[in-house]
C-alpha cells in the first residue's frame, strides 16, 4: 500500500480504521502522509495523539491533544483523551476542567462518554460520572465494557440493586467472565451452591494459572463464606492472595523499612493548635481531617459518619500527600521508599502544604473542613503535622486479629502488597504497632484514636465523643449517615451503606484454626 496515492479525506478513513483495529504503527504511519498534505488540521493531531499514546505512552500524547484543541476548540475527542492524559501526569485539575467544558458536547458519543466517565472516577467524581456512564449504555447497550463500568460506579454513588441486575445480565453475557462473578458475589449472599458450581466449572475449562484466577478465588471464597463453609473460604482465600503474591515482585522487608524510617522523623510540636471553625471558605481556609490507619478498620465508617455533617465534605482516598513528599523530594519514581521518606525531613513544610492543596482544592466546595482519608497516611503523621498544624487527625483502630484477616481477604487492587500473605501480615503489624504507639505518645494532644469496636458496640457515644474532641458541633443526622447514599470509593463502599451494627467484631474466630500465625498479634490489642 503506497498512502502517496490516497487524498487527506481518505487517509483520515484510513486512520481511524487502524485506530479502531488498534493498528498504531500503521496509523502512525497514516499521519505522517497526512502531515505532508496539509500543514495544520485537528484530525492529524487527533490521530498522532492516539498513535503516540498507544506507542509510547498517554503523557508524550499531549502536546498533540493540546494542538489540536487549540485548532479545532470544540473537538471533544482532543478533549477528553487530553482530559484523561493530563490526569495521568498528575494535573487533576486541568482534566476536570476540560471534562466539565466538554460535557454537553458528550451526548452522542458511548466511547467519549466512558472514557469521561472514566476519568471522572478516577479523579474522585463517581457521582458526576455515574450520568455520563448511563448515557454510554443507553446509546449502545450491547457494550459489555461500558455495562461493567456502569455497574462498578453504581456502587460506588449506592445504587447497589442497579449494580446487582447489570452483573447478573453479564454473567449471563459473559459466562466466563471471572471479574463479573467476583463483583456479584459481593453484591449478593449465597443461598445455595450455584454460582460456585459455575467457578468451578470455568477454572476447570479454561485451564488458566493460578494468576489468571484470581477473581475467581476470590468470588469462590466469598460464596463459601456466605454459606459458612469456612475452611473452604479459606482455601480460596488463601489460593488468590498466594497468586497475587506471585505476580508481585515485593518485600516485606521494604515496607517495613518505611514504617522504621518514619519513626525517626522528628515532631515540630506537640501541642494541639486551637480548633476553632475557619472563617472563610477557601481551600486554604478550610480545615483538613485526616482519617488514617491500617484499610480494613472502620476508616471508611468514621469517614461516612463524619461526611454526614453539614460541615464537613470529604476527598475520600487520594495519594496526594505521599505523591507530594515523593515530588518536592526530587525523586523520580511513583512509589515511597524508605530513602525518599529519609530525606522528608528537609522538605519545607509550606512547600508541602502548597503542592497538595494544589492537588485537592478544586474539588473542595467550601465546607469548614474536609477529609482526607488515606489511611497509609498514618507513615506521615510528623509530615501532616508540620504542613497543616491545624489539622484534625483520626487514627482508627481495631481488633489486630480482626484487621489483619479482614485485610487478608479484601482484593485491593493490588495495593497494600504486604496483606496477601498471613506470614507478611504476621509481620507487618507488630512493625506498624510500634509506629502507633511511638506517634499517640509524641503527639497524645493532637491526635484522636477511635475503636472501630466502640463505635460498633456503642456507636451515639462514641461518636459523640469523637465530635466533641474535634471540636465540631455534633449534629444527630449523623448518626443515620447510612441513608444518606453518601458517595464511597473504597474497599468497603458496599458495608457503609448498612446501619452500624457488631456483625463483623470478632470475625476471625470462625477461621481460628488457621489463623495460628496471627494468633500473637493479640498481646498487641
Amino acid at each position: 500500500m503506497n498512502l502517496s496515492d490516497y487524498d487527506f479525506d481518505q487517509l483520515s478513513k484510513m486512520g481511524r480504521t487502524a485506530w479502531r483495529y488498534g493498528q498504531w504503527q500503521t496509523l502512525d504511519a497514516i499521519t505522517i502522509q497526512m502531515r505532508s498534505l496539509e500543514k495544520e488540521s485537528a484530525e492529524i493531531e487527533f490521530l498522532s495523539g492516539l498513535a503516540k499514546k498507544h506507542l509510547t505512552n498517554q503523557i508524550e500524547a499531549i502536546p498533540y491533544f493540546e494542538k489540536g484543541l487549540q485548532i479545532e476548540s470544540a473537538r471533544y475527542d482532543c478533549a477528553i483523551e487530553l482530559a484523561a492524559a493530563y490526569h495521568g501526569a498528575r494535573e487533576p485539575e486541568k482534566a476536570y476542567r476540560l471534562i466539565q467544558a466538554h460535557q454537553e458536547q458528550l451526548t452522542n458519543s458511548p466511547i467519549y462518554l466512558n472514557m469521561a466517565a472514566t476519568t471522572l472516577v478516577d479523579l474522585g467524581f463517581a457521582d458526576s460520572a455515574y450520568p455520563l456512564y448511563q448515557r454510554a449504555v443507553e446509546l449502545q447497550p450491547d457494550v459489555p465494557l461500558f455495562q461493567a463500568n456502569l455497574a462498578a460506579c453504581c456502587i460506588f454513588v449506592g445504587e447497589a440493586e442497579q449494580s446487582k441486575q447489570i452483573y447478573t445480565d453479564l454473567v449471563t453475557a459473559q459466562p466466563d467472565h471471572q471479574r463479573h462473578y467476583y463483583q456479584l458475589s459481593r453484591l449478593t449472599k449465597a443461598v445455595d451452591n450455584s454460582m460456585i458450581e459455575q467457578l468451578v466449572k470455568i477454572i476447570s475449562k479454561t485451564e488458566n494459572s493460578p494468576q489468571r484466577n484470581i477473581f475467581a478465588y476470590y468470588a469462590l471464597a466469598k460464596q463459601y463464606e456466605d454459606l459458612e463453609h469456612w475452611d473452604k473460604a479459606f482455601e480460596f482465600f488463601t489460593k488468590a492472595g498466594d497468586a497475587i503474591t506471585e505476580t508481585q515482585n515485593y518485600s516485606i522487608d521494604d515496607d517495613i523499612a518505611i514504617l522504621d524510617t518514619a519513626a525517626l522523623i522528628e515532631p515540630l510540636r506537640t501541642e494541639r493548635v486551637p480548633q476553632t471553625a475557619p472563617a472563610s471558605t477557601t481551600s486554604d481556609a478550610a480545615h483538613p481531617i485526616f482519617i488514617i490507619g491500617l484499610p480494613r478498620t472502620g476508616t471508611t465508617l468514621v469517614e461516612q459518619v463524619l461526611t454526614a455533617h453539614s460541615q464537613i465534605e470529604s476527598l475520600g482516598e487520594t495519594d496526594h500527600f505521599e505523591h507530594a513528599i515523593i515530588q518536592l523530594s526530587g525523586a523520580e519514581q511513583s512509589r515511597m521508599t524508605a530513602e525518599i521518606l529519609n530525606q522528608a525531613e528537609l522538605i519545607s513544610p509550606k512547600a508541602l502544604r502548597e503542592k497538595y492543596l494544589e492537588a485537592v482544592s478544586f474539588r473542595l466546595t467550601g465546607s469548614p473542613f474536609f477529609i482526607e482519608k488515606m489511611p497509609s497516611n498514618f507513615q506521615y503523621l510528623p509530615l501532616i503535622l508540620r504542613a497543616f498544624p491545624e489539622a484534625r487527625i483520626i487514627w482508627v483502630s481495631r481488633n489486630p486479629i480482626d484487621a489483619c484477616f479482614s485485610m487478608f481477604k479484601q482484593l485491593f487492587t493490588w495495593a497494600y502488597r504486604f496483606s496477601y500473605s498471613l506470614d507478611n501480615l504476621s509481620r507487618y503489624y507488630p512493625a506498624y504497632h510500634r509506629l502507633k504507639k511511638h506517634w499517640l505518645t509524641q503527639f497524645q494532644d493532637t491526635v484522636t484514636e477511635v475503636s472501630y469496636e466502640a463505635i460498633t458496640a456503642h456507636p451515639e457515644e462514641t461518636i459523640r465523643a469523637l465530635f466533641e474532641d474535634l471540636s465540631i458541633p455534633f449534629e444527630p443526622e449523623v448518626l443515620s449517615f447510612n441513608k444518606k447514599k453518601l458517595t464511597s470509593m473504597t474497599a468497603s463502599a458496599l458495608q457503609v451503606r448498612e446501619a452500624i451494627s457488631t456483625k463483623s467484631v470478632g470475625r476471625w474466630e470462625k477461621y481460628q484454626s488457621h489463623l495460628e500465625k496471627l494468633r500473637g498479634l493479640e498481646a498487641l490489642n
